[in-house]
């Protein structure tokens, strides 16, 4: 007896988790935030914003202990509360830019980061 049914996954691109700061761009403001979870076509976060579905933007995360954070574009798609879905735009899905960034940053990059997103 199966009382657990095996759905068959509906998403495009598989997810990774991502705790890391980001950075957001709009076309007035520069915000920051915290990554949630990344995939090729998107990244769910948490910003203190008031950022409309449809509305586009510009992220910043960091790719690795010693790379410069990578920066992609893409659109609000969800949002709930400080909560936001985002969707790449279609180019950059396209492209090969990595998506496994550092699963945890060691305290010094995090610091920097930090002191970085202040200034």
């Amino acid at each position: 007896m199966q009382l657990i049914r095996q759905r068959p996954e509906r998403r495009r691109w598989k997810r990774h988790w991502l705790n890391a700061p980001i950075r957001l761009f709009t076309d007035s403001t520069v915000i920051d935030g915290r990554s949630i979870r990344l995939s090729e076509g998107g990244i769910y976060l948490f910003a203190l914003a008031n950022l409309a579905p449809g509305e586009e933007i510009r992220i910043e995360y960091p790719a690795s202990e010693s790379d410069e954070p990578l920066s992609r574009s893409g659109v609000v798609r969800n949002r709930a509360i400080y909560l936001y879905g985002i969707e790449f735009s279609a180019e950059e899905q396209q492209s090969n830019l990595p998506i496994r960034p550092v699963k945890a940053l060691s305290a010094d990059r995090a610091a920097q980061l930090q002191s970085s997103s202040e200034n």
